[in-house]
């Protein structure tokens, strides 16, 4: 099979919905080690720590995978 034909995988992202995104992306860094990746908007972020990332949302995720988008352009 040719090397061009081959998918290639990431790591799968969760995507947590909260009722506070200040207040987890704080539990995060503070009590888990995590760091803050980016931020797309007040109800949108991504924490990460070593290979794992997760995406946090105080909204539904179509509007979550949206915002990701635009933020990793």
């Amino acid at each position: 099979m040719p090397e061009s034909s081959i998918n290639i995988f990431g790591a799968p992202v969760p995507v947590f919905r909260v009722n506070n995104v200040d207040a987890n992306i704080a539990y995060y860094l503070n009590a888990l080690g995590f760091e803050l990746r980016w931020r797309a908007s007040e109800g949108f972020a991504c924490v990460a720590r070593d290979k794992c990332s997760i995406f946090l949302t105080d909204d539904n995720q179509s509007r979550a995978f949206s915002l990701a988008r635009q933020a990793s352009s």
